[in-house]
Order: C-alpha cells, then structure tokens, then sequence
C-alpha cells in the first residue's frame, strides 16, 4: 500500500488545525514578494540585532517584559499564559 503524499481537507479532524487552515485562506495570496536587496538587508539587519539582544542577559529581560505586556495589551488572557512553572526546579 503506498503512502498518499498529502492530505485532505476532508481528513483533517483537529480542530486547532482547522482554525490555522481556515486563517491561511481567509485572504487570498498572491505569492511571495518579490525578491529586493532592500528586504535582505532589513532582515540582515534585524536579525543581527536579536543576537545582540540575546548575548545581554538584561536587554533580553527587557524584552521578554515588553513583549508579554504588549502581548497583554492585544489579548488580556495571554498576561498570564508566560507563567510556567519553575524551568529550574530545587532538588
């Protein structure tokens, strides 16, 4: 029996699943962007400073605070959803 290389609409049951496909064809898309120079060098640029960020413990701090507050802002539910618990458990 061979293996089908891909799968149906139709034979998808998880509703998480559903709601992600749904969000990716609400609007149609006309393909990628064209390639440019220019939006190479933008993400070039931004991802050299994520490593900064990440190499310095307290801007990497600083961020994590700003993007769970911003995130709070957009959805209040998701204030409390960046507490786990302890990743470093005594013991």
């Amino acid at each position: 029996m061979q293996k089908e290389k891909f799968v149906q609409i139709g034979q998808i049951v998880s509703v998480p699943m559903l709601a992600i496909w749904a969000g990716m064809t609400a609007i149609p898309w006309q393909g990628p962007p064209p390639v440019s120079l220019r939006g190479f060098g933008h993400l070039l640029i931004h991802t050299r400073q994520i490593d900064m960020v990440m190499a310095d413990q307290n801007m990497l701090e600083h961020y994590r605070h700003k993007i769970i507050a911003d995130l709070a802002t957009i959805a209040p539910q998701a204030e409390h959803a960046h507490e786990d618990p302890d990743p470093h458990p005594a013991g």
